[in-house]
């Protein structure tokens, strides 16, 4: 529907005198709404037909400038695609919309965002978590830098992210003995830079900071096990170590499935399957995507699966023995030596593997990994496409058959 409104100006006289204040009547889509102008004359020197004075120029300039806010007023909000109604525009014109936004403040603002979110519950936990971390974060940094419990969403601007960046760099991993890491700290950005974002949809923020803020991008390195490497990690008898062997288990049922820690862990026997062919796969709801993709099960995967196929899975129901990521991680370092791996071993490093050495390396279509390990962005399955030494030699091979190199050598 389009919009149509109307502006005039009228007296309310001061009772017991003979003056009288201006008035505004805002007409909005049928919609009325008053204000005064907070400019006050005698009642003989109006003229209503043309809602001016006679002969007060200084009065009637402040009316012109009343109409032009006005008219400029409905053209920003038909540019922010805003509902408009007489009583916004009042408030607006009043400033009472601007009182309300150095009122909202940024803690405040994130703690309703979240609890929205949760409560409309189209968000992992897992994003959700993430959510909370930056707010626990924005919580310290405003405490020790700005000196303040909160800041209004109206003070953020390029130097506070640029603070907030550089505390960041200098705070710890949670577990661990580093600091944070730069794409973990692009990743807080983005999550504020969504709450801005919100705010500025609904109107509490006229500009989201970020848009003069640029995040420093630092290419990801993806580590991950060479073929040799992995086949020296599943050979090796671990000194028959029955607690090594299981946490090896874990990881390489990761390596053949992609799965991260928490989706292999959540992971029960019943989502198993077989197809009409007699193979294996698993039915699978990724924790961190929400997506539900049912994976292929290659030998090796299939082989640890019936390996636990014991007393404690008919108890809790999972594919694979409960130990914590830590602990896991923890046993892999160890395993790494024995094994004489030089790549530093965590379980994440399972997944890198599966993307970049089982699959890419034998020729697996990107599309394919992109599925296989869950993305929701196509971006991130890039990051592994790494050109290994045996693909390039692979793809000459195919080229000197195509071309047939060799025998135009002989010519």
């Amino acid at each position: 529907m389009g919009l149509s409104y109307s502006n005039k100006f009228f007296l309310k006289p001061v009772a017991g005198t003979k003056r009288a204040r201006i008035y505004q009547r805002l007409i909005v889509n049928r919609e009325k709404a008053e204000l005064y102008t907070g400019l006050e004359i005698e009642e003989k020197i109006w003229d209503a037909a043309s809602q001016r004075t006679k002969g007060n120029a200084v009065i009637n300039t402040r009316l012109v400038e009343k109409e032009s806010e006005l008219h400029k007023l409905i053209g920003k909000l038909q540019e922010e695609d805003r509902d408009i109604n007489a009583k916004l525009v009042k408030s607006l014109l009043r400033g009472d919309e601007e009182d309300q936004k150095k009122k909202v403040k940024l803690l405040a603002y994130a703690e309703k965002y979240i609890a929205g979110r949760e409560e409309d519950g189209e968000l992992t936990a897992r994003t959700i978590w993430g959510f909370k971390n930056l707010k626990d974060h924005l919580t310290k940094f405003i405490t020790l830098h700005v000196g303040e419990e909160d800041v209004a969403l109206k003070d953020i601007d390029y130097n506070f992210l640029k603070s907030l960046d550089s505390y960041l760099l200098k705070q710890k991993a949670e577990g661990k003995n580093t600091t944070l890491k730069r794409n973990t700290i692009n990743k807080h950005h983005v999550r504020l830079r969504t709450f801005l974002h919100a705010a500025v949809r609904e109107g509490v923020l006229e500009k989201n900071p970020y848009s003069s803020f640029k995040l420093k991008d630092t290419p990801a390195q993806r580590k991950y096990l060479t073929e040799e490497e992995l086949r020296k990690l599943v050979e090796h008898d671990l000194n028959n170590n029955v607690s090594l062997q299981r946490i090896r288990d874990i990881f390489v049922w990761s390596v053949y499935t992609g799965l991260r820690y928490q989706d292999a862990m959540d992971a029960e026997a019943k989502q198993v399957q077989k197809d009409s062919e007699g193979n294996y796969y698993i039915q699978l709801y990724q924790n961190k995507t929400g997506e539900s993709v049912n994976i292929p099960l290659l030998q090796p995967a299939v082989d640890i699966f019936n390996r636990y196929d014991n007393d404690e899975r008919k108890v809790n129901g999972k594919i694979l023995p409960r130990i914590s990521n830590a602990k896991v991680n923890e046993y892999l370092k160890s395993i790494g030596i024995l094994a004489g791996i030089e790549t530093p071993i965590t379980h994440h490093v399972a997944r890198h593997t599966c993307a970049t050495t089982v699959l890419l390396a034998n020729d697996i279509p990107m599309e394919v990994v992109s599925k296989w390990l869950g993305h929701s962005d196509f971006k991130t399955t890039q990051i592994y496409g790494k050109i290994t030494n045996p693909a390039l030699m692979r793809a000459g091979k195919v080229m000197r058959e195509k071309l047939r190199i060799g025998s135009l050598g002989n010519k």
